[in-house]
């Protein structure tokens, strides 16, 4: 039943130091994990939630479910990872479209001018003074006095 109604979110990633794949998928819009050897499931996990499996849950039941002793967990944790990351991906873009038979032509229609609400500038610009040379002690200011000497600026 399994394969019939499989939907693949991964590709089938070799999990490093042993002959075995897993992959991830849905059947029946529920999230499915499966491992193979060759062409062969020989064992999947179907998550009761419609939520995304965690990333642990995953690793364990591959730990679990794999007859091998002493295997990397960080191996196949890192597997777990990639496997997320393409089930994800291929996830959101195979989001549903509306089909083009219920889409409408919107054509845009100008507006006046008249009608067109632009914000109206309120208050005084100022205007650009040149930076005033001190003659006396030689300071640069866009003051009319010198702060240094006193004396007003030309």
């Amino acid at each position: 039943m399994i394969n019939q109604n499989f939907v693949p979110m991964s590709n089938q990633l070799a999990i490093a130091g042993t002959s075995y794949q897993a992959q991830l998928g849905l059947v029946n819009d529920k999230w499915v994990s499966k491992l193979l050897k060759g062409k062969e499931v020989i064992a999947s996990c179907i998550y009761k939630d419609a939520r995304f499996p965690n990333q642990d849950e995953i690793t364990g039941w591959i730990l679990k479910t794999l007859p091998i002793p002493n295997i990397n967990s960080y191996q196949v944790k890192k597997t777990v990872q990639v496997l997320i990351k393409q089930a994800k991906q291929n996830k959101e873009q195979k989001k549903p479209v509306v089909p083009i038979s219920e889409v409408q032509d919107i054509k845009l229609k100008k507006v006046p001018e008249s009608e067109l609400k632009r914000p109206k500038v309120q208050g005084w610009v100022k205007e650009y003074e040149p930076i005033k040379h001190c003659s006396s002690c030689s300071e640069d200011s866009d003051w009319k006095f010198c702060p240094y000497c006193g004396k007003p600026l030309s």
